[in-house]
């Protein structure tokens, strides 16, 4: 048993960093602190009674998992993007642009939701997007490429729609 215990601290120490960037990828900072701590929790109990042949894999696994979980737990659909992500552009956007956004975005499947949100407002590299998630950084850039589109879907349709709507009040206020 004290085996054990060196051999976990030894991957506590190796695994760390790797495994904090890893959650970074979908909690914010105070979260993955504490989300770390629970995954080695869970980690320790499991790896008790069975220790897998990839122990990092393994690791990366129950932290994408574990990240997950919480998000489901705060029934994230992102509706609170106005805290996680700003609607930087080049040229100024309007309230009702920005609320547009965010509305094409909240629309995304999660994955793509969270590849776009990582990719284009957190900064991360497709190399580590892929490593979080783990997918490949081909599938980050598939999952990119289609939560683009989708927004720009979002985006047409909307803007259609209001503009087939605004001759109907025009004429009803008559």
């Amino acid at each position: 048993m004290n085996n054990y215990k060196q051999w976990f601290a030894a991957f506590v120490d190796d695994s760390q960093h790797k495994l904090r960037h890893a959650l970074q990828c979908y909690l914010s900072a105070q979260e993955s602190e504490d989300a770390l701590q629970e995954l080695y929790v869970n980690l320790y109990k499991k790896f008790v009674t069975h220790t897998p042949q990839n122990p990092m894999a393994y690791a990366y696994r129950a932290a994408r998992n574990l990240a997950i979980d919480i998000l489901r737990q705060r029934k994230t659909n992102f509706c609170e993007l106005d805290e996680q992500v700003s609607v930087d552009s080049p040229t100024p956007m309007s309230q009702a642009e920005q609320d547009l956004v965010r509305d094409a975005i909240e629309a995304l499947p999660p994955i793509s939701r969270n590849v776009l949100i990582a990719a284009k407002y957190q900064g991360k590299s497709h190399k580590d997007i892929a490593i979080a998630f783990g997918i490949s950084p081909k599938t980050v850039e598939n999952h990119l490429r289609q939560a683009m589109i989708k927004c720009n879907q979002f985006v047409k349709e909307r803007v259609s729609n209001s503009k087939k709507k605004a001759p109907e009040k025009q004429y009803a206020s008559r």
